[in-house]
């Protein structure tokens, strides 16, 4: 895998285990539990993470498809890091950097784990299998709005996934760390 995509691959990675880890180690009824009355539970946190990752790589698909076919996303040549250039947005700091979502991606209040986690890995064996169909290809041609970030490049979208992940995940501690 071209080295940009490698880096974003085990960033996101990197943060799906710790994730794993933390669903492993708690009971499902725990996920019933919020950080603040008006927040989300645990199973909305993950639903939440499944209709995101899910969405927008279907999004991506369709304008990469489009521009293979137009013959405008070209082969890549640089190798320098695409997950730093998240820094700017300071994205896995929810506490500093408080984001309201917006209401298609917002969770059903009946989410449950059981169908929300199974959701979440489909997602992500989506965006991998996305991230391999472009491998060598040059992602900052793929410009796509992020609606509070402005315009994101392919690479910043896919190492996003990892980013709202490491958000949802301090905010999913922060709720099974509720009694």
């Amino acid at each position: 895998m071209h080295p940009r995509l490698q880096e974003i691959a085990d960033y996101n990675a990197a943060i799906r285990a710790e994730l794993t880890a933390v669903v492993a180690a708690h009971p499902k009824s725990a996920f019933d539990r919020r950080e603040t009355p008006d927040g989300w539970n645990g199973h909305q946190i993950i639903h939440h993470l499944a209709q995101v990752e899910g969405g927008v790589t279907r999004a991506l698909e369709g304008i990469a498809t489009k521009m293979l076919a137009e013959g405008t996303l070209p082969m890549e040549t640089e190798t320098s890091s695409m997950v730093a250039a998240l820094a700017r947005f300071n994205v896995t700091d929810r506490k500093a950097s408080p984001i309201q979502a917006p209401a298609r991606v917002v969770p059903p209040s009946d989410a449950d784990l059981d169908v929300a986690w199974p959701l979440l890995q489909s997602a992500r064996a989506g965006a991998v299998a996305f991230m391999e169909s472009l491998d060598g290809r040059d992602l900052t041609k793929l410009a796509v709005p992020h609606p509070l970030f402005g315009p994101l490049n392919g690479y910043e979208w896919l190492a996003l996934f990892g980013a709202h992940e490491a958000r949802h995940l301090d905010q999913l501690k922060a709720a099974l760390a509720t009694v």
